[in-house]
């Protein structure tokens, strides 16, 4: 918070004006430190979204990557840079995309027309960028509609563990919007080869609150693998609905890993009274 305070006491004292003319400096710590200082105002930055646009459109890497992530900071006051993001959306440079979609899904819901782009991403994109795709289609929310929702239940089936995963958590942050995608979720949670029963359970209990289904799959992550950290955060975010996982966080709080410990500890806690611990 100091560094934030002080970063904006730092652009409070320089005119936007030059530090947009620091971002295309040929110097990396130059365009650092006004991107920093740029990023402190948030929303007050909103002045300098036409310039961030001149700056894009130049297409010089650094400087395009640090505007692109200074529109996400303004958000929705950025939202006439919609038009140049969803150009983004097809560069070459998957950070550049990366960026991109981040933006587009702070600005929230006057980003809806990007939607097409950010589909087509999420379809045929690389690895990371099927992945970064599905993360902006969540944060996004409900208005994606059917199409967005769609898009994101047939990810399910991606080949690749971290891309069903991030579909995961993103159909969980929709919640009940997502009911249709519940049976490929189910089926999901249910086969431990595809290795996402952890994200996919989770994400059947934000939609539907079906603890009966989920609460037993994560119980079970937690018992049978060595890294059980996803379950314990799930769990602990159900709180009192998990009481039934009380013996398996009580194992874990004699676990050799101290960050294990520490979120089984976390879970307790959030369940509560109930714990009798």
């Amino acid at each position: 918070e100091k560094q934030i305070a002080d970063d904006r006491k730092a652009a409070a004292n320089r005119p936007l004006p030059e530090l947009l003319k620091d971002l295309e400096s040929s110097e990396m710590r130059v365009i650092f430190d006004a991107t920093r200082a740029i990023s402190a105002l948030g929303a007050d930055a909103k002045p300098a979204v036409p310039q961030l646009i001149v700056i894009i459109e130049k297409d010089q890497e650094t400087p395009r990557l640090a505007c692109i992530h200074l529109l996400g900071t303004i958000g929705p006051g950025a939202v006439e840079s919609v038009p140049t993001l969803i150009k983004m959306l097809s560069h070459s440079d998957f950070h550049t995309q990366y960026f991109a979609l981040r933006a587009l899904a702070k600005i929230g819901p006057e980003a809806k027309v990007a939607l097409p782009e950010m589909i087509r991403l999420l379809k045929t994109g690389v690895a990371t960028t099927r992945k970064n795709a599905a993360t902006a289609l969540g944060d996004l929310g409900p208005i994606i509609g059917s199409d967005g929702i769609e898009a994101l239940n047939s990810a399910l089936a991606d080949p690749l563990f971290p891309v069903r995963e991030q579909v995961a958590f993103a159909l969980g942050k929709l919640g009940k919007a997502a009911e249709s995608t519940l049976p490929a979720l189910r089926e999901l949670a249910s086969n431990p080869a595809k290795s996402t029963r952890i994200p996919a359970a989770f994400a059947i209990w934000q939609i539907a609150q079906d603890t009966e289904f989920a609460l037993p799959i994560l119980i079970a992550e937690i018992d049978g693998h060595d890294n059980p950290m996803e379950a314990l955060r799930s769990i602990g975010v159900m709180g009192k609905q998990a009481k039934a996982a009380l013996p398996a966080l009580v194992k874990c709080l004699g676990h050799e890993d101290s960050e294990l410990r520490m979120l089984a500890a976390d879970a307790l806690g959030e369940i509560g009274d109930n714990s009798g611990t």
